[in-house]
């Protein structure tokens, strides 16, 4: 989700011609402290039982692996698709099971709260009155986050992030105990010692290296990635690093290089699993590469016009 970077020959470098600016909430009719608010005030609704219709609407993940998403169908390969919102009584009709594993969102600008279920394995019959109503298809959540505006690819990075914390908080980890979730599906309560947990991002560290010039850039290769597909060095944040120490130990562990100059751009979340991706620039002295070939697969260096 981060944008393609584009390297000028000879062109001063300045972080700020390079990323995607922050996402400000002005079409919101609300002013943002409101809209913070009454996001609060919707996650301290801990019974199950207080979501009713028709109060609120809803995005409907299939459980399939990969997870899926129904997307609108774009007119033309031009414009972006846009996500489908369910009724309550919709989503009842087809799928009354699946109300159960509703997550909290977000609050609309007329104030109504923003959820998405996951609906498990559907018959062929639900799944096709779910895209015939809303005239959209189902696609692979990896496909549909590149589709969609960057606003909703948030909105989607953040229900499969939060159905994933639910699931693999089902447990206590510190007694052992069943936990139980509260209405938002944003905090889970240990039926044993009573201790709470909150879902929480993991820090990845994404940076793109270049010379002192700013004429060539480092894109690395994993097994994992398609074909053709390279991307910037990128790692979890260790335990009591900064950011920045982060950034110059994942470089010189994958590539053998030491950076400089380590400068902040932009963040955003990423759902797999559920990391806050940090972007960073940086500059390496020397071009030479020493690569871990246990880590990536291979290293490429290029210089990009």
């Amino acid at each position: 989700m981060f944008k393609v970077f584009r390297l000028v020959p000879h062109r001063p470098f300045s972080t700020t011609s390079f990323y995607r600016p922050p996402l400000i909430l002005k079409s919101c009719s609300v002013q943002p402290l409101g809209h913070i608010r009454s996001l609060l005030a919707q996650k301290e609704i801990h019974s199950v039982g207080a979501l009713q219709p028709p109060q609120y609407s809803l995005i409907v993940f299939g459980g399939q692996r990969p997870p899926r998403i129904i997307c609108g169908l774009p007119c033309n390969l031009t414009k972006k698709t846009k996500l489908i919102w369910y009724s309550f009584e919709h989503v009842q009709e087809l799928c009354p099971d699946s109300l159960n594993s509703s997550v909290l969102l977000d609050v609309s600008e007329d104030g109504t709260p923003c959820y998405s279920i996951q609906v498990g394995y559907l018959p062929v019959e639900a799944t096709e009155s779910l895209e015939k109503y809303a005239h959209g298809k189902f696609q692979d959540l990896r496909v549909a986050l590149f589709l969609v505006s960057w606003r909703e690819a948030h909105t989607l990075s953040r229900a499969n992030s939060l159905f994933m914390w639910n699931r693999n908080t089902a447990f206590c980890g510190k007694c052992g105990s069943p936990t139980e979730r509260n209405n938002a599906g944003c905090s889970r309560k240990c039926c044993g010692c009573g201790m709470v947990h909150y879902p929480s991002s993991s820090p990845v560290g994404i940076v793109m290296v270049t010379d002192p010039s700013h004429e060539h850039a480092l894109l690395v290769r994993q097994p994992r990635h398609p074909p053709g597909m390279y991307s910037c060095v990128a790692g979890f944040s260790d335990v009591g690093e900064t950011l920045e120490e982060t950034v110059r130990r994942e470089v010189a562990e994958e590539v053998g290089l030491e950076v400089q100059e380590v400068q902040y751009a932009a963040s955003q979340h990423w759902p797999f699993p559920s990391s806050l991706m940090v972007g960073c620039f940086a500059v390496a002295d020397k071009e030479e590469l020493n690569i871990d070939v246990n880590v990536s697969q291979k290293k490429l260096h290029l210089g990009l016009v």
